[in-house]
């Protein structure tokens, strides 16, 4: 059992290219790395080498994600799971719904956990913004 452990430990090392996020292009081209966020126009990818990679939507044929994603949907649905391409589909695993097979061109945005929580916290800052006080206001009260 603790051989098969370390080899496990092994490949994940030598390896990290096979858990990361991939998005195909339609030309053919393959960026490996982390996915950070999308939108309708653009999706940004974190790879080791490159940086930030900032890909037109349009351009992308498939994704395929390790990772759980916040994957926000045309019809207002918020779906959280791992992303596989599916036949010419994106395919969502969530843990609470099981399997989602959903278009590409029915997806409206894509965030990872932490522009997720970056996202939710611009929110709460815009909803609440701080109460700011003239130089005079304390006197009015």
């Amino acid at each position: 059992m603790k051989r098969l452990s370390l080899v496990f430990t092994v490949i994940a090392l030598v390896c990290p290219g096979v858990f990361a996020d991939q998005v195909t292009l339609k030309n053919g081209d393959r960026l490996t790395g982390d996915i950070l966020k999308s939108d309708e126009k653009a999706l940004v990818i974190k790879s080791e080498f490159a940086g930030e990679v900032t890909v037109q939507w349009p351009a992308v044929d498939t994704i395929s994600s390790t990772q759980t994603l916040q994957v926000g949907l045309k019809d207002g649905q918020t779906i959280v799971g791992t992303v596989t391409p599916n036949d010419g589909k994106v395919q969502l695993q969530t843990r609470e719904a099981g399997s989602i097979l959903t278009t590409k061109d029915a997806i409206v945005a894509i965030r990872s956990d932490k522009e997720q929580t970056a996202y939710d916290a611009e929110l709460d800052r815009l909803r609440h913004p701080p109460q700011t006080f003239g130089a005079d206001s304390w006197m009015q009260a």
